[in-house]
């Protein structure tokens, strides 16, 4: 509870009310300030609006970018797995949408077609999602794909960081028969 003292024959006074400013990405919150009658001297009564609604605009930001730029999955030995991470945490659930470019491999020959929704749970700093490498039985060496956060679509409060796309090598498995 705060508690304002009114100086002699003054009708106003204006005070200050703590907020406590914390990097978590989180909607605008509101709280109500109220004047407690029962804590007035005798003879004053509480007048009208008894009640004031204080706002705190969010100003916490969040950059979202992978764990590092290069990624490698050995063809045949399960997918390739991505880490997209948060410089901030939120207070609510965020997806971030991701999509997929052909270097020298080709989707769905060589990986899954995406886009890909990555979920950070409340609270999460980073999430890891998976992207499906096809095991042929054709030999062509290394090849790679870009993953790309798609910014377009990125939540209020969240910025693009640094790397926004990663190269993922998929290197080749198979051998030749002579």
């Amino acid at each position: 509870p705060y508690t304002v003292i009114f100086p002699s024959k003054t009708t106003s006074v204006t005070f200050n009310v703590s907020i406590i400013n914390d990097n978590t990405l989180e909607m605008d919150e509101r709280f109500d300030l109220t004047v407690n009658a029962s804590s007035l001297p005798s003879g004053l009564t509480v007048g009208s609006p008894s009640q004031a609604m204080v706002s705190i605009l969010n100003d916490d930001t969040s950059l979202v970018q992978f764990n590092q730029s290069t990624y490698s999955v050995i063809e045949g030995r399960g997918p390739a797995q991505l880490v997209l991470v948060f410089s901030n945490p939120s207070s609510f659930d965020i997806t971030i949408e991701t999509g997929v470019i052909d270097n020298t491999a080709t989707v769905n020959e060589d990986y899954a077609s995406g886009p890909y929704t990555v979920m950070f749970p409340a609270g999460a700093t980073s999430a890891l999602f998976d992207i499906s490498v096809v095991d042929n039985d054709v030999l062509e060496g290394n090849e790679t794909f870009q993953v790309i956060i798609t910014t377009n679509s990125l939540p209020d409060g969240v910025f693009g960081g640094n790397p926004l796309q990663a190269t993922v090598t998929i290197v080749d498995d198979d051998t030749a028969i002579l």
